[in-house]
């Protein structure tokens, strides 16, 4: 036999399997741990029946013998039938019905079932289940007797359980479970991931006390180095190396010697196999990526919803609805040795008027294209450019026209031209998760461009021109300073639509604002803003977030060649779209220096600091919310208003520096990033002298 079927086992690894597949992508043959298994599959690629051969593997079956699987599937692709040998652990056969003209579960002959309208379980098979309004599982009782109760934050992670005695409490980083803490907040264990894999366990005896903040990105790499060597020098620690299987389940894991304390198998279906060689009393609840087991319910909390492992299949339905696909319940259409269920990613990255790559002589790129090049396309998907009104490339050769936002049409379309391209070629069946980004005119492009989006979904899914689809979900629209602009006197302004929904049809799941605290300028050449809230009382709630800082308009979305005081603003938009999932790569944001603030320079074009080429914007800008309310920016509050940015700012007696990016002052960055860490963003400065120009 050809290839790595055909070279010999390493005796002395861990773990060493070969695998081979078929054209589609299915897994045909794996061979290693002493035992080969063989999979056959449907014509819709479902798994349909798997045999494994096992030799004096304890893990999996002490007798040796073959065990075998057989699934079968109604048209939805529910399971109906599942037979398992009984090393599979329940084993038997294990048939499941399924409600007339749907896919709700109904499992055992004569139990009562009960479900609520959005489908998700109430009573089954002996088990009650309590939900909130966002579709969350809360608690979970046994006949009549507590098992557990949850809790989650703003973002949907789950922070604590509760399963009799024990309470758990946990910390997220990029949606990660990165630490474990008991009921007095005392950290137990820590995970240290490799990319999305967890490659380190530390688990603390009797736990340690958490430090404070949060981290930069080259601040959290540190830090994980010292935690990892830290236990060297406090006994109390104990390291753990994890190792996994092709899907990213772990399989063994190791202690600083190299010897297994514990290992598992599986069934097809993620479900854990009784397992020999656990010692030391260690414990693994961590399963595929994003899985974390819970003992007392057998179910794997899976970021928004729980996988029953058993029935292979969700216990709630997908939230998206029928935009998930015909079988809302589904797991990997059936095919868990290929699949582990993930969410595509796409960006769409809108720039602002004059704004390119390369950037203009005496520029620099703004805020969106550093957002666009920091975006992890390996671990996301596709990101997709397009360059700011007056400017050209490749993609857009409609220059338009500056003054009046001409070419904004053209712009909104090649998104769409974008789109239609990737829905065309792709070839992916999972939901689709869309994320915008854009500065200036080209935040309101991407306004404009979402809800252009949502009223062209069909049942939730995008149609293409040529009748290929996908399903659809808005998931994150990162904004600096919206400014539309359109028309002389911002005439053509009334024909578009700059909502960003909160909730119903068009709904962004999560969607961020960088607002200009020191943008003023008003007159015929106004920079109005655009909220993303409805009214000036309406708060920031859990994924909605406009918040003001310290600059004028390019001085939060960048693009001024004097000065890097929009790199504030940048860090502060890499925390929310990590804190939705989203990868970012930190290593091309500190190659570029954007983590660290050298010239902190504040810039005014509105003509109100003595600069007559800026005479005709003098007085003030407003910023306008989405039921029409006008607020004047000085009296704005945004977080915080203009008057309390004079506080950070030490101001020249006159403005200085070149005429199109006139400086006014510095920002006392010491002072300012005091404030920006209880935002949760840590940034790098350093004390600059005063620009030549303005001594």
């Amino acid at each position: 036999m050809l290839g790595a079927l055909g070279a010999p086992a390493e005796p002395d690894a861990l773990l060493d399997y070969r695998y081979l597949w078929d054209v589609q992508g299915n897994l045909l043959h794996q061979r290693g741990r002493g035992r080969a298994s063989d999979y056959a599959y449907d014509a819709q690629d479902r798994l349909i029946a798997a045999a494994s051969g096992v030799q004096g593997v304890a893990t999996l079956d002490a007798a040796g013998t073959v065990r075998t699987s057989h699934y079968f599937y109604d048209g939805a692709g529910n399971r109906m039938l599942a037979q398992e040998d009984a090393a599979g652990g329940e084993g038997g056969t294990l048939r499941v019905n399924y409600a007339d003209g749907g896919n709700r579960a109904q499992p055992a002959q004569g139990a009562a079932v009960q479900y609520d309208a959005a489908g998700q379980p109430l009573m089954t098979d002996g088990r009650e289940y309590g939900w909130d309004a966002h579709g969350r599982l809360l608690s979970v009782r046994q006949n009549g007797t507590l098992l557990a109760s949850y809790r989650y934050n703003h973002r949907g992670e789950r922070i604590a359980k509760t399963a009799g005695k024990l309470q758990r409490h946990f910390l997220y980083r990029d949606r990660r479970i990165v630490a474990e803490l008991d009921d007095q907040g005392r950290l137990l264990r820590q995970y240290l991931y490799l990319g999305d894999t967890p490659v380190e366990v530390i688990d603390t005896a009797g736990g340690e006390d958490l430090a404070d903040g949060e981290r930069s990105g080259i601040g959290q790499v540190m830090a994980d180095i010292g935690t990892a060597l830290g236990h060297l020098f406090r006994g109390a620690e104990r390291l753990a190396y994890v190792h996994h299987n092709h899907l990213g389940a772990p399989e063994v894991v190791t202690d600083e010697a190299g010897k297994p304390v514990w290992q598992a198998g599986y069934t097809p279906f993620g479900k854990l196999l009784p397992a020999a060689g656990r010692t030391g009393g260690f414990e693994m609840n961590l399963r595929l990526p994003g899985q974390y087991e819970d003992g007392e319910t057998g179910l794997y909390y899976n970021d928004h919803r729980y996988y029953d492992p058993r029935q292979g299949r969700y216990l709630s339905p997908d939230p998206l609805g029928l935009r998930a696909g015909i079988n809302t319940y589904a797991y990997v259409d059936g095919n868990p040795l290929k699949y582990v269920d993930p969410s595509g990613l796409i960006l769409f990255a809108f720039d602002g008027t004059g704004n390119s790559y390369p950037a203009a002589k005496g520029d620099s790129i703004s805020n969106v294209r550093k957002f666009y090049e920091a975006y992890d396309v390996g671990n996301n998907g596709p990101a997709f450019y397009i360059t700011g009104i007056g400017t050209t490339n490749k993609d857009m050769p409609y220059k338009g026209n500056m003054a009046n936002g001409d070419g904004f049409d053209q712009r909104v379309e090649l998104g769409f031209s974008f789109l239609e391209k990737f829905v065309d070629t792709d070839g992916g069946t999972t939901t689709l998760d869309i994320d915008v980004i854009g500065f200036s005119r080209g935040a309101a492009e991407a306004r404009v461009w979402m809800n252009l989006l949502a009223g062209r979904l069909q049942d939730g899914k995008y149609v293409s021109a040529t009748g290929k689809s996908r399903c659809i979900s808005l998931r994150f629209e990162g904004l600096w300073d919206t400014v539309p602009h359109l028309g002389y006197l911002n005439g053509n302004e009334s024909k578009y639509n700059f909502a960003v929904p909160a909730a119903g049809p068009g709904q962004v799941k999560f969607a961020a604002h960088a607002v200009a605290l020191n943008e003023h300028r008003g007159g015929l050449a106004n920079f109005n803003g655009r909220s993303i809230l409805h009214t000036p009382t309406s708060p920031n709630g859990g994924n909605r977030i406009e918040m003001g800082f310290i600059g004028s308009h390019a001085d939060i979305g960048g693009g001024y060649g004097t000065g890097d005081l929009s790199d504030v603003t940048l860090m502060w938009m890499i925390k929310q779209a990590k804190d939705q999932g989203i990868k970012m790569l930190d290593s091309v944001v500190n190659d570029n220096g954007w983590s660290t603030v050298t010239n902190p320079i504040l810039h005014d074009k509105s003509g109100n600091k003595n600069d007559p080429g800026n005479a005709p914007n003098f007085g003030d800008r407003d910023f306008i919310y989405g039921d029409g309310t006008k607020v004047k920016q000085t009296r704005a509050v945004i977080g915080n208003d203009t008057a309390w940015t004079k506080g950070f700012v030490n101001y020249y007696p006159v403005w200085c520096g070149p005429s199109g990016a006139p400086a006014v002052g510095l920002v006392d960055m010491k002072k300012y990033s005091e404030w920006l860490k209880s935002q949760g963003v840590n940034i790098g400065y350093v004390i600059p002298s005063n620009p030549q120009s303005c001594n």
